[in-house]
């Protein structure tokens, strides 16, 4: 036989088992409801922007997108990356954007100019497994900081730094988060940067949802991080509901004290592997992303991601009502991305029928024929995740089956 490589078989997504279980029933008389896959395109409430399907067809049209880039990305797209991320007072070069194939990508090449074997890098828990994914693959380790529930998902920066040893790498900092819709302040990202420069790391700052805030202002990491350095990681797929179009990118923001010029220097050399992301959708970010202001594309993108957040905000006051009255769930209103947790209380449930939460929504599928992720996908034990996109009469159905469930089940 011949064998696969060490790194293969270091590839191994914790969650897949527990997902894997989780079939919807084929005969059951209620209409499947799908609440556990972040992609806003599923439930056909939410569509493409007119702006950005009339840009790619007429890109399309005009037959100038299809031949090769430049491994880093277009230049044209870097210049508008780049102003799209800059913040008053903080500039972004274009040489400083990295475009990548989605949001995954760009991680993939972050953690890879950072991570050798025996290293490790600091996430969060609950949080987006991906991380772990990669950075197993590549022989290091994660090392999970809690997120505290009771304070709007904050990192516990104490645990954080109690972590960290002379082989971590770094700090991720998911905001706003998956799985979680929280929305960090400034002040809690000045707190999370003072650990990184207590121990000289840099942070990655996942903000793939940073225009989908609609309780408070995005805050960005690298606004407030001080000397700290920053790699930031973003993308098209949720903000313009293109998640398949997989065009995404990262952002080395060190304030030009080239403390990140060796992992930059990395992260190009890495580059070159897969050539890029699709010629055609760079080609058309300097208009999605930088339409020029007072425009016709300016006024059609500034409505449509206020509707969009309007759809998020609105939902996540469903959920937050729809569960005053009933002692079995918590929920922990979102401010931001796409997602809500559920606290379970499981003492109210019969250990030998609901053990733990992988378990609560395996039933509350075959039983309900609803579909929710148990904390478990995200290394939280006791809470499930829903996603918030969808219609909002779905979602108050979601959340009177799952009240019929708990009604069902709970014990006091």
């Amino acid at each position: 036989m011949i064998s696969s490589s060490a790194k293969s078989k270091r590839t191994h997504n914790p969650i897949r088992h527990i997902v894997d279980n989780l079939k919807p029933p084929s005969d059951h008389p209620k209409k499947l409801l799908n609440l556990a896959l972040g992609d806003p395109t599923v439930h056909g409430n939410l569509t493409v922007p007119s702006v950005v399907t009339e840009a790619i067809q007429d890109l399309l049209a005009s037959n100038t997108a299809n031949g090769y880039l430049p491994s880093v990305g277009l230049p044209a797209a870097q210049e508008a990356i780049a102003k799209y991320t800059s913040v008053e007072g903080f500039p972004v070069a274009a040489k400083d954007v990295t475009i990548a194939s989605g949001c995954s990508g760009a991680i993939d090449l972050v953690l890879s100019a950072l991570v050798d074997e025996g290293d490790n890098i600091l996430v969060p828990k609950p949080g987006f497994p991906l991380y772990q994914v990669i950075t197993q693959s590549l022989g290091g380790s994660v090392r999970h900081y809690p997120l505290l529930a009771e304070k709007n998902w904050t990192c516990d920066l104490e645990a954080m730094d109690a972590l960290i040893d002379s082989r971590t790498r770094a700090i991720v900092v998911s905001n706003p988060s998956n799985p979680c819709g929280s929305n960090f302040t400034a002040e809690h990202l000045r707190d999370i940067s003072a650990i990184a420069r207590k121990h000289n790391l840099p942070i990655v700052a996942d903000e793939i949802y940073c225009g989908l805030v609609y309780d408070g202002e995005f805050a960005p990491m690298f606004v407030h991080s001080g000397d700290v350095p920053v790699i930031s990681v973003g993308g098209i797929a949720k903000e313009f509901v293109v998640p398949g179009w997989r065009v995404g990118w990262l952002v080395i923001q060190d304030k030009g004290t080239g403390k990140l010029n060796e992992v930059a220097t990395g992260i190009k050399n890495l580059s070159q592997i897969v050539l890029g992301a699709n010629s055609l959708i760079q080609g058309i970010l300097p208009r999605i992303l930088t339409p020029t202001p007072g425009s016709a594309d300016a006024i059609s993108l500034e409505a449509y991601n206020a509707r969009y957040r309007g759809v998020l905000r609105d939902n996540a006051n469903v959920v937050k009502s729809a569960f005053v009255n009933t002692a079995a769930i918590t929920p922990v209103v979102p401010q931001g991305a796409m997602y809500a947790m559920l606290g379970i209380n499981m003492a109210l449930f019969d250990p030998k029928i609901i053990p733990d939460d992988a378990v609560f929504a395996q039933l509350l599928l075959q039983e309900e024929n609803l579909f929710v992720l148990p904390g478990k996908c995200f290394n939280l034990d006791n809470f499930v995740r829903l996603v918030t996109c969808c219609p909002a009469e779905m979602l108050e159905d979601a959340c009177e089956r799952l009240k019929a469930f708990c009604a069902r089940h709970t014990i006091a």
